[in-house]
C-alpha cells in the first residue's frame, strides 16, 4: 500500500507540474483536483508509515537512529494548520524524530478526542 501509494503521488506530482502554469479553466480545476488527490495520498503513505512502526515497536524489531532535530521546525510540520507552537523550543537536540513525531501524534489525537468543545 505504502509503496502504490507514493508512486501515484510522484505521478500526481508529475501532472501538476506540467499542467499548472496553463490558465485554461478545465486544466485549473484538474490541478486543484491533483493536489488534493496528493494529499490523500500523503496521508494514508504517513498512516501505513505510522502503523508499520508501531508494529516494529511491539514486536520488538525496531532499530532507533537518533539523529540532529530542531525540536520547534518538527512540532511545527506535525501540527502543521490544526493547531499553535505557543512557546517554541528554541533549542536542538538527538532524538529519534520517527518516534518523536509518534508520540506528539498520539498526543495531539488524545488531546482532540477528549479536548472541551470549541477548543
Amino acid at each position: 500500500i505504502k509503496g502504490k501509494c507514493g508512486t501515484a503521488n510522484s505521478l500526481a506530482f508529475a501532472v501538476i507540474a506540467c499542467l499548472e502554469h496553463i490558465r485554461i479553466e478545465q486544466v485549473e480545476c484538474a490541478v486543484q483536483l491533483l493536489r488534493r488527490m496528493r494529499f490523500i495520498l500523503n496521508e494514508a503513505e504517513w498512516w501505513c508509515n505510522q502503523r508499520q512502526l508501531c508494529v516494529h515497536l511491539e514486536l520488538g524489531t525496531y532499530r532507533s537512529k537518533r539523529s540532529p532535530c530542531d525540536i520547534d521546525t518538527r512540532l511545527r510540520q506535525i501540527i502543521g494548520t490544526d493547531g499553535v507552537v505557543e512557546h517554541p523550543a528554541e533549542a536542538s537536540c538527538h532524538l529519534d524524530e520517527v518516534v518523536f513525531g509518534l508520540a506528539i501524534d498520539e498526543a495531539l489525537n488524545n488531546s482532540r478526542q477528549f479536548r472541551n468543545p470549541k477548543t
